[in-house]
Order: structure tokens, then C-alpha cells, then sequence
């Protein structure tokens, strides 16, 4: 008999399978003894190993590990981590981890975000324009998102409400396109 081992197919997992083994569906008491010295298939998928009974998970992000809980990131379903749908994409089954690319200084302040009730806050060493590039990563909301410029004094400025009228329309368009022309030299 070969030695057992693990074989990864797709999503799925095979814990101890012997490949030459075969199971049939009918047997006799003499078989019985027989099926029980033979190795069983267990089979696990990614669903199953990412909701196990325990809640916590761990998160990898460019090699600095956070653990948090999954009820922790549920609170805020509409991001990618609080979405556990969204977030598979990212899970790797053999670390049983969650990996991602991005700024680790940036994540602190994020997990913080889930962990404190949706607090918000920018560490002082990261650009304003990365901490935002990261937090449409997450898939933040855009409310979050002026939130957060809002604290840092950074104003979004709504384009002005132009007429109904086509002329006017027209009109206003086009005297908005020369003052910006005139600012700009």
C-alpha cells in the first residue's frame, strides 16, 4: 500500500486518500473488515475551512499577519473583508489565510475601523491619497470615504447645477470651460 497524502483538486481537499484504493457500494460482512483497514476520503471545501467552528481568521497582508474575527468583520458587510463572499477570492486554503497586497500601515487603521464600531482614522505616516486608494480596495462606501477626507479637511466640491434648458445648458458649459482656461494660465 503507498503512503497516504494530501491531494488538492480545485476547492476541494482530499485528506489520506490511497489512489489505488476503490470503494464499492455493496459488500458483505467479509468486506466489511476489509472497508475498515482501507483509508476513507475526506473531503473539505473552502466554504467549510474558512466557516469552521472557530470565528477567528487570520489576514496577510504583504507577509505582516492580523487575526480578528469573522463577527468582527460582518459588522460592516458592504466592504470586501466584512462580505465573506467578496473576500474568498483572496483566501489561500493551504495557510488557511487571508493574503493581500497592499499597505501594512494602512490596514492597521482598517481592522481598527472594524474593531471599533466604524471609527475611522488616518495614520499620520500615510499619504492621504494612498489611504483612500486603499480604502476603495476594501470597497469602503463613498460616504465612509468623505467622512474621512472631511476629517482631514479635504472637501469634495459638487459640480454646479446646470439649467434645463438645452441653450442654457450650453451656454453655462461653455463659460465654465473658458474661466477654467483663463485659471489655468
Amino acid at each position: 500500500m503507498s503512503p497516504s497524502r494530501d491531494v488538492i483538486i480545485g476547492d476541494v481537499i482530499a485528506a489520506n486518500v490511497d489512489p489505488t484504493s476503490t470503494a464499492s457500494s455493496h459488500h458483505d460482512a467479509g468486506d466489511q473488515s476489509q472497508m475498515a483497514k482501507s483509508p476513507t476520503l475526506t473531503t473539505t471545501t473552502t466554504d467549510e475551512l474558512e466557516e469552521s467552528e472557530d470565528d477567528r481568521v487570520t489576514i496577510n497582508v504583504s507577509g505582516l499577519r492580523f487575526e480578528t474575527r469573522r463577527s468582527t468583520l460582518a459588522r460592516h458587510p458592504g466592504t470586501l473583508l466584512g462580505n465573506s463572499r467578496r473576500r474568498r477570492q483572496h483566501y489561500d486554503p493551504t495557510k488557511a489565510e487571508y493574503f493581500f497586497e497592499r499597505g501594512r500601515h494602512t490596514f492597521d487603521a482598517l481592522l481598527y475601523y472594524y474593531q471599533s464600531g466604524g471609527h475611522l482614522h488616518r495614520p499620520v505616516n500615510v499619504p492621504i491619497d494612498v489611504f483612500i486608494d486603499d480604502l476603495r480596495f476594501y470597497q469602503f462606501d463613498e460616504k465612509t470615504i468623505e467622512k474621512c477626507c472631511a476629517n482631514e479637511g479635504i472637501f469634495r466640491q459638487k459640480p454646479p447645477l446646470l439649467p434645463k434648458n438645452k441653450f442654457q445648458r450650453k451656454v453655462r458649459t461653455t463659460a465654465i470651460i473658458i474661466t477654467l482656461s483663463i485659471i489655468s494660465v
